[in-house]
């Protein structure tokens, strides 16, 4: 998907080496299991590893669970922060924390990321083969327990779930 933002019709595939794409994960577990912080990725020919296929595209896996920052060390108060460990004293983490609070704080705010999520979450339930419904049913209890403990009334529950699911009232 990225490439095609950035080649027109008729364009040489060779042109993309020009435009370095990065995927970036962060993830709450060792997906790799070899405990880095940070595992990198660029695309390489199977048989002879050493040829690359020069097209600039790159990942990049975040482990928030690596004992040893070395390798992403400029991450390391983030990834802390990923897997709980809070440090203040870093300017970084502060803002962070700040911007967190101040979602927490903003009804209008909280209320847009939570559409967001779920929405997000649905996407992904819906690419699942069975269970849709079951799952649908779970996400709008959740989105309505979430809503009743931020204080929201019956009434502002179902506008929001309404303007959500694109239906009535």
């Amino acid at each position: 998907m990225m490439d095609q933002l950035l080649l027109r019709s008729g364009d040489s595939y060779r042109q993309l080496a020009t435009f370095p794409t990065y995927v970036i994960f962060f993830c709450q577990f060792d997906y790799y299991g070899r405990g880095w912080a940070r595992y990198r990725f660029e695309d390489r020919e199977i048989t002879d590893p050493l040829m690359t296929a020069h097209n600039g595209q790159h990942s990049v896996i975040f482990n928030a669970t690596a004992s040893d920052y070395r390798r992403a060390s400029a991450l390391g108060p983030f990834l802390d922060l990923m897997a709980g460990n809070v440090n203040n004293k870093d300017k970084f983490i502060a803002q962070i924390q700040a911007e967190i609070k101040s979602i927490k704080m903003n009804q209008e705010r909280w209320l847009e990321n939570m559409l967001y999520e779920l929405k997000m979450q649905e996407r992904f339930d819906a690419g699942e083969e069975q269970g849709l419904n079951t799952e649908r049913n779970r996400t709008v209890q959740k989105f309505i327990a979430w809503s009743r403990q931020r204080g929201a009334d019956q009434a502002t529950v179902v506008t929001d779930l309404a303007e959500l699911y694109g239906i009535s009232k």
